[in-house]
């Protein structure tokens, strides 16, 4: 329990109020102080009554749970208490911009709603809710909080680029290959099950035959098929946080287009050195998604054995995967002709196969002068395209 402003006050002129009859010897100073204590007394007990008895219970809900950044989400929150009286209570937010929120007068037997508005601005999942209610007593003496936890979990997606703002070089990249870790069979385009996928999508006898569980993937109506990957590694982007924001935003939005247009899309991810097939003939959801929550690793550190490294990542995840989503396997070679990086590097350009067309496709400012690294060869067959913040916001101008 904590006291109040007037409660701090009634203290203090509590302990004055003493100090004098212990002087004075005045029974009407005596009367005063026996007022206050019994304000107090009041004070205290009304609130472990409420405590005891109030047991109170909260859902949160949020109209928008994959938002963009910039939209406005509202965020409801219902309390209910088991009082024989109504009561106020005020909430404790807690997510960003967290706060205590205004008094809510909740009444007995029933409901109570209290609407907050939160405007997305980092990509990422977010918890938007409530951690507490706080109760003061009728004299205003005293507040306590009571435990109460409830929360609605938002995803905020990547933002889209407007097609204005794609650089222009993505015109006709595309790839007609079947994935890895897609197969092709007479049934049509199988791939192994992930975790949302409606039983109806089992493809029962190819998994039987196989031991594994296989869904059904649908063919895209233009046929055209194209496979992106998306770099991950800490040294792929030496410039600002906001290239790799943007490259995430360019690989969304590139996702985004081509799937509206009828196409299919292979998901890769390079993370230290090594590309994987994340998320194979994959739906626009599932990608964006898969994209709100992916996060820069740490270039490893070289004075540490390779074994230990991989040690601690399955010791952290229990899984070896450090993204959102583990891939199906690792690749010798990627197998996407269109690559999203922060900047060329020679790691990367190793991995980029030989005697195929391909796009890398940066978002880093090109640095000058004494900053400016040597070029990175390309194979040949390969482009370089560049698209930074800088760039798109001037489009949006």
């Amino acid at each position: 329990m904590i006291p109040t402003r007037r409660g701090w006050g009634l203290l203090a002129l509590a302990c004055v109020v003493a100090a004098i009859w212990s002087l004075v010897r005045l029974g009407d100073l005596l009367a005063l102080l026996a007022l206050i204590v019994a304000a107090l007394l009041v004070s205290f007990l009304t609130l472990v009554l409420v405590r005891v008895l109030a047991r109170p219970r909260a859902t949160v809900t949020a109209d928008l749970t994959t938002p963009t950044p910039g939209e406005v989400v509202t965020v409801t929150a219902s309390l209910w208490h088991d009082l024989p009286f109504a009561q106020d209570l005020a909430l404790r937010w807690e997510g960003p911009g967290a706060r205590e929120g205004g008094e809510l007068r909740v009444p007995r037997g029933s409901e109570a709603r209290a609407v907050v508005e939160w405007r997305a601005a980092q990509r990422g999942p977010v918890a938007i809710g409530i951690s507490g209610v706080v109760v003061a007593d009728p004299l205003g003496i005293a507040r306590c909080r009571l435990p109460v936890s409830a929360s609605a979990e938002v995803l905020v997606l990547p933002a889209l680029l407007p097609p204005e703002a794609l650089p222009r070089e993505l015109a006709g990249v595309g790839s007609g290959r079947t994935a890895r870790g897609v197969e092709e069979t007479g049934a049509g385009r199988l791939r192994e099950y992930r975790e949302g996928d409606l039983p109806r999508w089992v493809h029962w006898k190819q998994s039987a035959r196989q031991d594994r569980l296989l869904v059904n993937v649908p063919e895209p109506e233009s046929g055209d098929r194209l496979s992106i990957a998306l770099a991950l590694s800490a040294d792929d982007y030496p410039g600002a946080p906001a290239d790799f924001e943007h490259a995430v935003s360019l690989t969304a939005s590139i996702v985004s287009q081509h799937l509206r247009r009828g196409g299919g899309v292979d998901l890769w991810t390079i993370r230290r050195g090594t590309p994987s097939l994340s998320l194979p003939a994959a739906s626009e959801s599932e990608i964006l998604r898969f994209l709100a929550a992916v996060r820069l690793e740490d270039v490893p550190d070289p004075s540490r054995p390779r074994g230990e490294e991989v040690a601690d990542r399955v010791g952290s995840t229990g899984t070896g995967s450090t993204g959102p989503t583990e891939a199906l396997e690792p690749s010798a070679g990627l197998a996407a002709p269109l690559v999203v990086t922060g900047a060329p590097t020679p790691a990367l350009a190793a991995l980029l196969p030989t005697g195929a067309a391909g796009l890398v496709v940066v978002s880093s400012p090109a640095r000058v002068g004494a900053a400016a690294a040597s070029p990175v060869a390309l194979p040949a067959g390969w482009q370089l395209a560049r698209s930074t913040p800088a760039q798109a916001g001037a489009s949006h101008g």
